[in-house]
């Protein structure tokens, strides 16, 4: 299965995303979006043209945001995730209790713009950054490739890598 994981959009409408983004998102098995959309018409475009798994952010339209949860959980053959948008902690150790207090292994988070791919404390943090309004940091997105184990690789829109991480371990398969 493939995820693809987006933050921080900030669009008006399907077409403002870079090409290889819209690209990915028909490759895409789910997205998963941690927020900031911008537009409730951006956000239903998006929801109609695949499958969506998405938290509201801090700048969403209003509809979003009575829409959409603030925090997210899901699981993918036996891996856990959890969705949320704003971090309240530079260091992100915020992220790392919530993620063990919803009991996933992966945490997506956005808000920074930033990409942040990271195993703290045993949790993996992601944040796929922004593909359309980076901050210090080249415009990007999240690829994650789940069977037996999950890959993950946050790319630029040029397609290069950023970093990459793996989990070898299914969660559910420990209970």
């Amino acid at each position: 299965m493939i995820l693809l994981a987006l933050s921080d959009t900030h669009a008006r409408r399907f077409e403002d995303l870079p090409e290889i983004v819209l690209r990915k998102i028909g490759e895409s098995d789910l997205i998963v979006h941690a927020g900031d959309f911008d537009t409730y018409e951006f956000y239903s475009e998006l929801r109609r043209s695949t499958s969506l798994k998405a938290v509201a952010g801090n700048s969403d339209d209003y509809e979003i945001i009575q829409e959409l949860p603030e925090t997210l959980t899901f699981d993918i053959e036996g891996f856990s995730i959890g969705v949320t948008h704003m971090p309240i902690f530079d260091d992100f150790s915020d992220l790392v209790y919530k993620a063990k207090e919803l009991e996933v292994e992966i945490m997506i988070f956005g808000h920074t713009h930033r990409p942040f791919l990271k195993e703290i404390g045993g949790i993996v943090l992601l944040n796929p950054g922004s593909p359309t309004e980076p901050r210090y940091s080249p415009p990007s997105f999240a690829e994650i490739f789940v069977d037996d184990v999950v890959e993950i690789a946050v790319k630029g829109v040029g397609n290069e890598d950023i970093a990459r991480f793996r989990i070898s371990r299914r969660k559910n398969s420990n209970r």
